[in-house]
């Protein structure tokens, strides 16, 4: 058996109804490459509207992407050795790490 994956890995206990949740919009947040200013948003949550990344440009020039609106409500987190233009974290508000 290769690496642990999300598909892979088996919870010590029951996952909650919010784990599973959280888990799912995790997954899908990241299997999503969110559109640019200008592009199509059918069928994309945009719903936090528009935001410049540091690190991505076009002719010189900071480009704008849309954000998650369901990223509203959580706090982003920066990761050692990941840039923002590559991927971003975000952590769910809660009561501290799940165990």
């Amino acid at each position: 058996m290769g690496k642990p994956t999300a598909k892979t890995v088996i919870p010590a206990r029951q996952l909650t109804p919010q784990e599973k949740l959280a888990a799912l919009n995790a997954q899908n947040m990241a299997n999503t490459i969110m559109p640019k200013k200008g592009d199509p948003t059918a069928g994309v949550d945009v719903g936090g509207g528009l935001e410049t990344v540091p690190g991505v440009t076009k002719n010189g020039k900071a480009v704008q992407n849309y954000r998650p609106g369901s990223t509203l409500t959580f706090d982003q987190e920066a990761v050692p050795g990941v840039p923002e233009a590559s991927f971003k974290f975000y952590r769910q508000p809660g009561s501290g790490n799940v165990q």
